[in-house]
């Protein structure tokens, strides 16, 4: 996360962004690891930063069989915080708290056969949490 705030915060990226940023990739990393990679530390998880005029990409990569994003869509309904981590198993927060983050996900498989998350962020404009929307 240090290397990929450097990188950003050498770009002048606002500081809203920047959190964004960080935030959903520290998530999609987690979820990586731990979904994608069933948590054996000999499987490599990278990181790629691409930045285009118009808007800054991260995408993370795993060896996992993926997951469609557009098949998680937020709830109807938004659960009450305390409901859902009184669940047995409250998951589903990665998702939801990349969606709030980044302007855009997109997963797909590499011609290597790496599964991807792919982070879009527009480079004009504050942090999607801090916009009219």
């Amino acid at each position: 996360m240090r290397d990929i705030a450097s990188a950003i915060g050498d770009l002048n990226a606002p500081e809203p962004r920047l959190d964004d940023m960080l935030t959903a990739v520290a998530e999609a990393c987690l979820n990586a690891i731990e979904h994608g990679n069933g948590e054996r530390a000999e499987l490599p998880v990278q990181v790629t930063f691409l930045v285009c005029d118009d808007k800054y990409a991260l995408r993370v990569r795993d060896c996992g069989a993926g997951i469609d994003a557009a098949t998680l869509r937020p709830p109807a309904k938004e659960e009450n915080v305390r409901t859902k981590l009184g669940w047995d198993n409250p998951r589903g927060w990665g998702m939801r708290l990349m969606r709030h983050c980044a302007d855009s996900i997109h997963t797909g498989f590499e011609t290597d056969g790496l599964f991807y998350v792919e982070l879009q962020f527009a480079r004009s404009g504050l942090g999607k949490g801090e916009r009219d929307e």
